[in-house]
């Protein structure tokens, strides 16, 4: 994971962990890799509408807002929990 770039604000926080650390912050952080990619493609989706309004996202951006927000800060707890103890 150190030879690839942040996709996120989450991601360029976990990239600045030691090494030994970053091993124990995969899966969290790949699962916070997948919550940004689903942000772009919908935020895309969006953008290329051709609807005049955003109507027909909100319900997907609320989705995103009321699921998978709390879910990068519960993988934020995870990488906690699991780098704890090592100073």
């Amino acid at each position: 994971m150190s030879d690839r770039k942040g996709v996120s604000a989450s991601m360029a926080f976990i990239s600045t962990f030691p090494e030994r650390l970053k091993a124990k912050a995969l899966v969290p952080s790949q699962a916070i890799v997948g919550i940004t990619v689903l942000a772009v493609i919908l935020f895309a989706c969006t953008l290329l509408s051709l609807a005049p309004t955003l109507h027909p996202w909100s319900g997907l951006m609320i989705l995103y807002w009321a699921v998978g927000l709390p879910l990068i800060g519960f993988n934020y707890l995870a990488v906690a929990v699991r780098c704890r103890g090592d100073n």
